[in-house]
């Protein structure tokens, strides 16, 4: 029997929660950070955005049928409305920021005119390097939407995923990580149209975690050729998010107080992922400078800018983003002011 998404609702949010820290996490790099904590961030980076392609294809699997051209429109507008809208609005802040400030809250890319240009060709070269997410997500859709409006045969969105995963990497567009991150995405439809994890997650989370900690030991054995290597993360990032999810359907069955407060934070999961990079080059800024040098230890350090990174944005979104509407709808996508109905779709 195909599941709702209702059923999984609360575990989707404790997922989104736990990755999203993993993501505040991975985006604290100081010079003066320990090397452990760059072999943590190593482990982060394979599976955390992963996470969130395989909840959006679970999602995506759970969604209203695609029976007509008009109805793919419809589904591309709420997306460009969810993905697109916050994407240009929150670059518009970083560049209006990085110009009158002068502060390059990421150094390696500053603003030119080839970084600005990169922002619709290859936003992860670009001045706001951190929203490739939001583009390559939307490239997914359009994809998959145009699939699911041809045919609704699963192994030729399997086969399509998987050629042109093999295909070269290239950057123009995003195609490279569109094609990486595509098969991500369809594992998550996989997973929801068989009711993969509905007997047994806490099985099914651990297998996927013991296969993921398996692959990280054979690092070193893994061919240097391209293919291999992409292959290699693909297994990565597919088993961590499925252990991921897993794990997280059994937190919130249990609805412990730790379930709890990542469901509450994975609520937020958009405003963090948009917010956290200025929020966290701030409060280190403000740190650094408002702390004696004794107290500014590598550990003090990472707990008060992470902190801040994940709770600054929901703060600005519950009390300010929510309160002004036209505000929650350009950087965050929401209904705009005025619409009797949501975009359908």
């Amino acid at each position: 029997m195909t599941p709702s998404r209702g059923e999984y609702s609360e575990a989707i949010y404790v997922a989104k929660g736990i990755a999203i820290i993993l993501i505040v996490i991975g985006h604290f790099q100081p010079v003066e950070a320990p090397p452990l904590w760059y072999q943590f961030r190593e482990i982060i980076y394979t599976f955390h955005i992963q996470v969130f392609m395989f909840l959006s294809g679970f999602l995506f699997a759970g969604d209203k049928a695609i029976a007509n051209f008009s109805q793919y429109i419809d589904f591309l507008k709420k997306k460009a409305r969810r993905l697109l809208l916050p994407f240009f609005s929150i670059a518009t802040i970083i560049l209006i920021l990085k110009l009158l400030s002068g502060v390059e809250y990421q150094l390696v890319y500053p603003i030119t005119y080839e970084s600005i240009l990169n922002l619709f060709l290859n936003p992860v070269e670009s001045f706001a390097s951190t929203l490739w997410f939001l583009y390559v997500l939307f490239e997914i859709f359009i994809i998959c939407g145009a699939i699911y409006l041809l045919t609704d045969r699963e192994y030729l969105l399997i086969a399509f995923s998987m050629v042109c995963f093999c295909l070269p990497w290239i950057f123009i567009f995003m195609i490279g990580p569109l094609f990486y991150y595509l098969p991500v995405f369809v594992v998550g439809i996989m997973c929801f149209k068989h009711n993969f994890f509905e007997d047994q997650p806490v099985v099914i989370g651990v297998a996927a975690l013991l296969l993921f900690v398996v692959l990280l030991l054979l690092k070193d054995v893994v061919p240097a050729v391209d293919l291999a290597q992409r292959t290699y993360r693909l297994g990565l990032g597919v088993f961590g998010a499925m252990a991921c999810f897993g794990l997280s359907i059994r937190m919130a069955r249990r609805a412990t107080p730790g379930s709890r407060c990542l469901k509450f934070i994975g609520s937020y999961a958009l405003v963090i992922y948009l917010i956290h990079p200025p929020v966290m080059g701030m409060v280190r800024f403000i740190a650094l400078a408002a702390l004696p040098a004794a107290a500014r230890s590598f550990l003090v350090l990472s707990v008060i800018v992470v902190t801040y990174g994940v709770f600054v944005p929901i703060v600005l979104e519950k009390y300010i983003l929510r309160r002004y509407k036209l505000a929650g709808a350009l950087i965050l996508g929401n209904q705009w002011p005025g619409r009797s109905a949501p975009i359908p779709g």
